[in-house]
């Protein structure tokens, strides 16, 4: 896991459901660094979207480009 607020990644290893360790490692050679009791692992971002949120943005997306759709054909009859 490339956790953005470290320049070192590490990598959770399991057994079954359990996680059995966690180790930083080099990207470049894959070599483990450090075993580690715990990581802190923040969101990609701070903006969290719903499902509601998402298929509100698609509607939105949809409209402009019926929009934009009806107005490039009426642009085009115009001129033809």
């Amino acid at each position: 896991i490339f956790e953005r607020s470290s320049q070192i990644p590490f990598r959770v290893e399991f057994f079954g459901d359990e996680v059995d360790g966690i180790r930083l490692f080099n990207p470049e050679n894959q070599i483990s660094i450090q075993n580690v009791e715990h990581v802190c692992v923040h969101p990609a971002t701070d903006i969290i979207f719903t499902k509601a949120d998402y298929k509100s943005a698609q509607k939105k997306i949809e409209n402009l480009l019926s929009i934009n759709l009806l107005l490039l054909i009426e642009t085009e009859h115009v001129y033809s």
